[in-house]
């Protein structure tokens, strides 16, 4: 089986939780108490996505999406 890389956002909020968002799966997110758990936790979320499409019949988008990180100011 091939393996294939996938662009994953990692955030953390102010008590400590972490979210993994997967851009190029849309709906593809999950949390997690700690950032090795929300790692293993959105390698299975992205296997279910990618098995959800694949048992429907429906395209499974490329994992080459481009990520950027920016900054914006706005006034408080």
């Amino acid at each position: 089986m091939d393996t294939v890389d996938y662009a994953v956002i990692l955030t953390r909020d102010d008590t400590g939780k972490w979210t993994a968002e997967v851009p190029a799966l849309p709906g593809c997110i999950t949390w997690g108490s700690s950032k090795d758990e929300v790692l293993a936790l959105v390698r299975e979320a992205i296997e279910g996505w990618i098995l959800s499409r694949q048992t429907t019949g429906k395209s499974i988008p490329s994992p080459a999406v481009v990520v950027e990180l920016a900054r914006v100011s706005v006034a408080s």
